[in-house]
């Protein structure tokens, strides 16, 4: 007696396609999730605090990226400052480095005030 065996469907051979595709997709949205724009604090005194901002300046012009990058660098610089007792925090200074073809990386000193 021989076994015969199922003989595959057409539409199996879609399945790792679509997989694949798929895989894909999921890299590329973690790409532009990783490529935002985020303030990490590097340092804090009591009297300034350091960021560092990591985003996609190829996305826009420099005004536009330094916008993108002020709209999240100050509220987190004004509340690490609030919680150290002053009341706000002026940027200073910044510093940006390439950190790659499509990334780069600045350096922003805020200055806590009274």
């Amino acid at each position: 007696m021989c076994l015969k065996m199922p003989r595959k469907h057409p539409k199996d051979s879609i399945k790792p396609k679509i997989l694949y595709v798929s895989l894909s997709g999921l890299v590329l949205l973690a790409w532009c999730i990783a490529a935002k724009t985020q303030a990490i604090v590097k340092e804090f005194n009591g009297s300034s605090v350091t960021l560092i901002v990591t985003g996609n300046p190829a996305t826009t012009n420099r005004e536009q990226f330094t916008a993108e990058i002020r709209a999240v660098a100050d509220p987190k610089a004004e509340r690490i400052c609030k919680q150290g007792g002053k009341a706000r925090a002026e940027p200073a200074s910044q510093f940006t480095v390439p950190t790659g073809p499509y990334t780069s990386r600045a350096e922003w000193l805020y200055l806590c005030l009274d």
